[in-house]
């Protein structure tokens, strides 16, 4: 399933990223510096309409938020069994 607004160039990001490394979930956030939020502009999952209900992540919270918080790259091949991605208990259930 997909969210977000087409036409932006970004409803084609999924496919070109599909072709380079295989993916369960795809989610492409804008980031609000002011806010330090992350607010998910186009998801590729299973539960995406549950994601973009869930609303923006605050930078240091979750894999996405530290990744905007150190401007480091992380490496995760299960989130669902890496402890960063329920930090602060902002896990969407995947798990369960």
């Amino acid at each position: 399933f997909i969210f977000g607004s087409s036409g932006t160039g970004v409803d084609r990001a999924p496919d070109a990223v599909a072709g380079l490394i295989p993916y369960d979930c795809l989610i492409i956030y804008q980031a609000d510096l002011a806010l330090r939020q992350l607010r998910p502009v186009l998801v590729r999952d299973p539960h995406a309409e549950q994601i973009m209900l869930y609303g923006t992540c605050p930078f240091g919270q979750g894999i996405s938020g530290l990744v905007a918080e150190r401007l480091e790259a992380i490496l995760s091949n299960d989130v669902d069994l890496d402890h960063r991605g329920f930090a602060g208990g902002r896990g969407l259930g995947r798990a369960a």
